[in-house]
């Protein structure tokens, strides 16, 4: 199975966060590839990282890759975001496989990944969750780009901090190029995710909400002995 995390330096905290919580919940990662899109690594970071993951009684592979920067020329970064906002938008262009399943850096993982690994995408963008702050889209997209869209605003939004991707169907239908050209002609609000649901709606197939928990939805059993992903970002939308 294929994993996809995007990160820097100032992030690199989070990623090790990430990667390691996924490990911990992973009896045998053998089958699992691990890639990190590299916008700024340090290389001493990334030894840190190799030599954490090789601790691992059945560890996968760690694959680094740089990203080109230059392909985020000409992309506006709202307020004081990172660009890595965008970097999923270009996983079909990096990896050569079939499916990734992209996290974020804000997670923790207490749930075995692989259990998505036979997933059916067939026909559909990727799969995530069901925004739990608001779940229509009329929650981030204003009238006047629902309407430019022609997308129904009670439609179901999607929180982008999981996708389990589908990069054929990416490939096929030139998505990663239509979401440029979508936030070089409109100012999303929460960009990346705004985009990835208006040019995925109706393409997205919903993922049990235990693979993308919303810190603040938490209740006080789940706190103590959670059993699902864990996103930490609330309805300020911190998150990278």
């Amino acid at each position: 199975m294929n994993l996809a995390l995007a990160n820097d330096e100032y992030y690199f905290p989070g990623l090790w966060s990430v990667v390691l919580s996924v490990l911990a919940s992973t009896a045998d990662a053998t089958d699992l590839r691990i890639y990190i899109i590299d916008t700024g690594i340090s290389d001493e970071s990334w030894q840190r990282l190799s030599g954490a993951v090789a601790k691992h009684p059945r560890p996968p592979e760690l694959i680094r890759i740089r990203f080109p920067r230059e392909r985020l020329d000409g992309l506006e970064i709202p307020g004081s975001r990172s660009p890595l906002v965008y970097a999923r938008l270009f996983i079909p262009e990096l990896l050569d496989c079939k499916n990734v399943l992209y996290l974020d850096s804000d997670l923790l993982v207490f749930k075995d990944v692989t259990e998505l690994a036979d997933l059916d995408l067939t026909d559909y963008a990727c799969a995530a969750v069901i925004n739990e702050d608001a779940g229509t889209l009329d929650f981030d997209l204003s009238e006047q780009e629902y309407n430019e869209f022609n997308l129904d605003p009670k439609s179901a939004y999607y929180n982008a901090g999981l996708l389990y991707m589908n990069l054929d169907y990416w490939r096929e239908h030139d998505l990663t190029e239509k979401c440029i050209y979508c936030l070089q002609t409109n100012k999303f609000r929460l960009a990346d995710q705004s985009v990835l649901n208006a040019v995925m709606n109706g393409k997205i197939k919903p993922l049990d909400r235990q693979w993308n928990r919303l810190v603040n939805h938490l209740d006080a059993d789940e706190i103590v002995k959670p059993s699902c992903i864990v996103h930490y970002t609330s309805v300020s939308y911190t998150h990278l």
